[in-house]
């Protein structure tokens, strides 16, 4: 499953929407990401109740939410994981939305992601070396103004500000993260 199909970004929304969480589908999924590339784990206790904590004041989800959460989880895990060249990608409005509504979403991404860093890996912001200047450069994104226009040239930064996320995404995974099989990958 792609994590940005629009199919999945609705599916997300309406969940969330149901269960009366005033989280966008962008901040849910960049939250999770930050947590997987932290170094949590779908297959040990804990991780809803951490998630859960940060997201609906420890309050479990309904049955809809939680459904779509770990499928949204597994999708995460999974593309990170194996390829994240070829299978993970960032949940943001579909691209028939306006270049400013999806870079905003971007931005509350990359904030919810250090979020999710931050609550697994709380020094993630001294990291050092080439992490740490990526780490930088995303923390400089979320001080993009969002109000641009579509032009060829926006859109085409866009895409290269999202392939800097996603690899960042991936050597956050390297450095502080696990394998499926619960080996951590140094």
């Amino acid at each position: 499953m792609k994590s940005n199909s629009p199919l999945l970004f609705s599916k997300l929304e309406s969940a969330l929407e149901k269960a009366g969480l005033t989280m966008l589908p962008s901040e849910f999924h960049g939250l999770m990401t930050g947590m997987v590339c932290g170094g949590i784990r779908f297959d040990k206790r804990g991780w809803q109740e951490t998630f859960l904590q940060l997201t609906n004041d420890g309050k479990p989800f309904d049955a809809d939410l939680e459904g779509v959460t770990k499928d949204l989880y597994r999708s995460i895990d999974k593309a990170l994981s194996e390829n994240p060249e070829q299978g993970f990608e960032l949940l943001l409005p579909d691209d028939d939305e306006s270049l400013a509504m999806r870079l905003e979403a971007l931005i509350e991404w990359i904030q919810s992601f250090f979020l999710g860093l931050a609550k697994l890996q709380p020094t993630f912001a001294n990291t050092k070396g080439e992490l740490g200047e990526m780490l930088g450069d995303l923390r400089e994104i979320t001080n993009v103004e969002f109000d641009v226009d579509d032009s060829a040239e926006n859109l085409e930064g866009f895409e290269v500000l999202k392939e800097h996320v996603i690899d960042t995404c991936w050597k956050c995974l390297l450095e502080f993260g696990t394998l499926p099989d619960d080996k951590t990958i140094h």
